[in-house]
């Protein structure tokens, strides 16, 4: 066969293929229709899925990154969600086949620049209308601070605190209440009476929203003091991550990167002291054994570490003796030592050099 003749067959060949995979792909609600990134509209197409209530974002798969180009989404970066609020936007997009002969990309599938373009475009779109439900979640942003993935590592100290600011205290309106998750819900929005109602009620104090979410998350990310109370008097355990049970198949899986970190984070993060201080006592008081709490308290120190936060981290270190006594904390005192020489704060590298305990095994 003429290989000239077989190349030209395959490139006329791709138009229909992306058709049906573009068909396909509308019958599969998490996958993202592939013919519109073709079609290069996506200030269009993010205002017509707006208009049929649908505010999904595109969730970039490269295979070796996950990414939201083109918002902040103040969400943890394991949290699992994606199939109910974002379009996977996976190998048929980002794809770039190359002609058998040359080696060259061939023109037909987008390139994985004008994917991601595309999707920073129709991201934005989205959480800019006027009736996007979750606009303290996701905002328009330059990059995607916060999501998945080398290209954009989770931790920029003070760069973001506008940002983090506004999550912390949106001025936007309450969105409806949903169906599922009203303990979190009522929490998210400080509705205090609302909660203890839920609580006295009967509601789980662990029960996650659709953003897999806790109630306790939300108290700690919102600063909601009163209702955090509350959920610890009802039994909230951080333990419980994302909704999934000790026993769950998919629980070993989060222990290695959460476990018992996802409420503690948020609180870090958003420099909320006294929140920090309460969950210390919650985490260490649910811990199955001592060195369980390790895994949250040392993270957390690396975290103050990260955004330059020495009463949080005077905090964690001054309430943690038991745990920096334990085998997991190795690592985190590892990830502070190759910390330290790109420290530019004067007080957080002082600080650290004089509690040499955090650097080197006692």
């Amino acid at each position: 066969m003429n290989p000239t003749m077989s190349l030209a067959a395959f490139v006329l060949f791709l138009p229909l293929l992306f058709t049906q995979q573009a068909a396909a792909d509308q019958n599969n609600p998490s996958l993202f229709p592939a013919l519109l990134i073709k079609q290069n509209q996506p200030e269009k197409a993010a205002e017509q899925a707006a208009a049929r209530g649908d505010f999904r974002l595109l969730l970039l798969d490269h295979g070796w990154n996950s990414s939201r180009p083109g918002v902040l989404c103040f969400l943890n970066r394991h949290l699992k969600s994606e199939r109910d609020h974002y379009y996977l936007v996976g190998d048929t997009e980002t794809g770039i086949p190359l002609a058998p002969e040359t080696g060259e990309p061939l023109p037909i599938i987008p390139s994985e620049e004008k994917v991601d373009e595309y999707a920073r475009r129709f991201n934005r779109t989205v959480v800019m209308h006027s009736h996007y439900p979750d606009p303290d979640i996701c905002w328009p942003s330059r990059d995607d601070f916060l999501s998945s993935g080398p290209r954009n590592p989770d931790f920029r100290p003070n760069q973001h605190l506008t940002t983090l600011e506004r999550f912390s205290n949106p001025a936007q309106p309450i969105p409806p209440e949903p169906d599922e998750g009203k303990l979190a819900w009522a929490t998210r929005f400080g509705q205090s009476e609302m909660a203890k109602s839920l609580l006295d009620a009967g509601h789980s104090p662990n029960q996650a929203d659709r953003w897999n979410m806790s109630p306790l998350d939300w108290a700690a990310a919102r600063g909601r003091d009163g209702i955090l109370d509350l959920l610890i008097n009802a039994g909230a355990d951080p333990y419980i991550i994302h909704g999934l049970k000790e026993h769950d198949p998919r629980y070993t899986v989060a222990i290695q990167k959460d476990l018992g970190f996802s409420a503690m984070r948020l609180a870090i993060i958003t420099r909320r002291s006294d929140i920090v201080r309460k969950l210390i006592s919650l985490i260490q008081a649910k811990a199955e054994e001592p060195c369980v709490a390790s895994y949250p308290i040392g993270r957390g120190m690396v975290l103050a570490v990260h955004i330059e936060d020495l009463k949080i981290l005077n905090l964690l270190y001054n309430n943690s003796e038991t745990e920096r006594g334990c085998k997991h904390f190795e690592s985190r005192r590892s990830e502070l030592k190759t910390l330290l020489p790109k420290i530019r704060n004067e007080q957080i590298r002082l600080w650290l050099t004089e509690h040499a305990d955090l650097l080197v095994t006692p």
